[in-house]
């Protein structure tokens, strides 16, 4: 990503400088190679090769040869660019002490024998992130605080890479310490802990994920995992809220109220907030169970996950093994076909939670940083949440966002885009959506936000069972998708219009926790799309510094979302920006 860094100059310690900043690179980038192998020596040795191009570079940078670069107006932009750059890959190279301090914890990677977790590794290489923390923070800030704009276009589109690079590694540092400190008490370094795990079913979408049909339990001790034998139907077997005097925020009540949640276990995670649903499910599993603490939602993206570590799983009533391959489309689709009458399936869908986490959960294994992965990325994609009624340990997991909450910190924006079904059916599985966000400036130091979400209905009107096409509700047809469509924005927005098919339609104006949901009833019949535009004035700060923050629904289909954000002309920004 360093390739050119000063203004057409000639002299030799900017020759220098790129020399030695390209080497670093490549040294990192073999860096990052070894630790996701898990091979600590190298990934040392290629860290302090790094380290030595890297502050090479940037003492040549600093020299007294280029201090025309420094002081010429018109390059002393470019300059600063440049050492910001360097400065940034020298600060991260640093921080590369903490995923080789993971590496060292536990030599060949985390392991999972017989059900077990070493919490002592877990504990050192949650000290080696978090004493790398400052370092890649401050990466973070060195690239963030770079000039953009007005720069030449190869030391632009450095920046940009550089940006990218260093921001996604530190992320993943800081996130990673705040994992791994709470994972001990998770797993039970203080005292047995109890958690309810719930399947979510994204064929019919909530806004936490999918309707919450099973249920299993786990329990941690002393890093010690166990399948308990308390599993079932959560609409059938486990109280409702309202029946265990469950008092949920007032803010809930007031936006989610008027689907009953607390007396429809399928409404609960209307809310797109997963923390506050997680709340409702333990204090109604406490219930019956005595102390849970805490929750774990899933969805069959997760179980991939967890199969891809631990292998296939055989499940009676089911003809062939259940991959990770094959599970998203059995447990969202397959198992309605196959199973048509609700007692086996309900038999079924249970024995496959339970065989899948039990089959993790007594496994042998040891898996390289690369082969978690897949774990990571479904952590990201909200397939996973993890909740804990332990206020520290839950401010963990929110710092490492694998809580499931909304977290918007420093955005000055932020859009989320949640279908909830409305019908009673699985035909979310043939759901497809398609997001566009246009943020253009206005007159008057004003700016808009443009939105237009497509839906596309794949379902066929008939050659299903009803379970999956309906009609399961009045005035719906088969086939056709009952949808509400839940935007979520910030505060400092105001909703201007909203069309549907070209025609003005209502949109409640709601609250989900700190943000505003905004709230559209739609139907798409079988085989045909409906578009939705919403036009939105922006908080003013946006004119200052934008910085939007996705909240994402996790969804059978990847959406094709497209951001298009136009620059603010120069001339409406603030000197500091310039």
């Amino acid at each position: 990503m360093f390739f050119i860094f000063v203004l057409g100059l000639a002299a030799p310690a900017t020759i220098d400088a790129v020399g030695k900043a390209r080497a670093g690179q490549r040294a990192l980038e073999n860096a990052a190679d070894a630790v996701r192998v898990s091979d600590a020596d190298l990934a040392e040795r290629e860290l302090t090769t790094a380290l030595q191009e890297l502050r090479g570079a940037s003492n040549a940078l600093d020299s007294w040869l280029t201090w025309p670069a420094r002081t010429v107006p018109g390059t002393s932009r470019q300059y600063k660019a440049a050492s910001a750059i360097v400065r940034s890959a020298e600060l991260l190279a640093n921080a590369g002490s903490g995923p080789l301090g993971v590496l060292r914890a536990q030599p060949g990677g985390f392991a999972l024998r017989n059900g077990a977790f070493d919490l002592g590794a877990l504990t050192r290489a949650g000290e080696a992130l978090t004493a790398a923390t400052p370092a890649a923070q401050e990466a973070r800030r060195a690239i963030e605080n770079a000039p953009s704009g007005w720069l030449l276009p190869p030391l632009e589109s450095a920046r940009a890479e550089a940006a990218d690079e260093v921001t996604g590694a530190a992320d993943a540092i800081v996130k990673g310490a705040a994992g791994l400190r709470a994972a001990p008490t998770l797993l039970g370094s203080d005292g047995p802990k109890r958690y309810i795990v719930l399947h979510s079913n994204l064929a019919e979408l909530r806004g936490t994920g999918g309707i919450l049909s099973y249920y299993t339990l786990i329990e941690a001790d002393a890093g010690q995992l166990r399948l308990l034998p308390e599993s079932g139907r959560t609409a059938r077997d486990l109280p409702r809220p309202s029946e265990v005097g469950v008092k949920p925020p007032q803010w809930y009540m007031d936006t989610w109220g008027r689907y009953n949640p607390l007396n429809t276990w399928q409404n609960i995670n209307m809310t797109t907030d997963f923390p506050t649903a997680a709340d409702i499910f333990v204090q109604t599993a406490s219930a019956k169970f005595g102390p849970i603490d805490g929750a774990i939602q899933i969805d069959p993206y997760g179980l991939s996950a967890l199969l891809k570590l631990s292998g296939p799983v055989s499940v009676p009533g089911w003809p062939e093994p259940i991959t990770s391959s094959n599970i998203p489309k059995i447990a969202q689709h397959d198992m309605y076909v196959r199973f048509e009458e609700i007692e086996p399936r309900d038999a079924f869908g249970e024995n496959l939670i339970s065989a899948v986490f039990g089959k993790f959960i007594t496994s042998n294994l040891q898996p390289r940083l690369s082969s978690l992965q897949g774990l990571g990325d479904a952590v990201g994609q909200g397939h996973l949440k993890v909740y804990s009624t332990n206020d520290a340990v839950q401010q963990e997991l929110a710092r490492a966002e694998i809580d499931g909450g909304l977290h918007t910190d420093g955005a000055t924006d932020v859009l989320g885009v949640f279908n909830q079904n409305a019908g009673a059916n699985k035909l979310d599985w043939f759901l497809r959506r398609s997001i566009r966000y246009e943020v253009r400036p206005g007159p008057n130091d004003t700016a808009f936000g443009i939105l237009t979400v497509t839906l596309r209905n794949e379902a066929p009107s008939s050659g299903l069972p009803q379970y999956i096409l309906g009609p399961n509700t009045n005035g719906i047809a088969a086939g056709e998708n009952r949808t509400i469509l839940t935007v979520i924005r910030p505060r400092g927005s105001r909703l201007l219009a909203a069309n549907t098919g070209g025609k003005s339609s209502l949109a409640t104006i709601d609250q989900d926790k700190d943000l505003l949901a905004h709230q559209i009833r739609l139907s798409v019949p079988p085989g045909e799309s409906e578009t939705v535009e919403m036009i939105f004035i922006l908080d003013p700060a946006v004119l200052n510094h934008y910085r939007l923050t996705l909240v994402t629904q996790p969804t059978v289909a990847v959406d094709d979302c497209r951001l298009l954000i136009e620059r603010i002309p120069a001339s409406r920004l603030p000197r500091a920006c310039l």
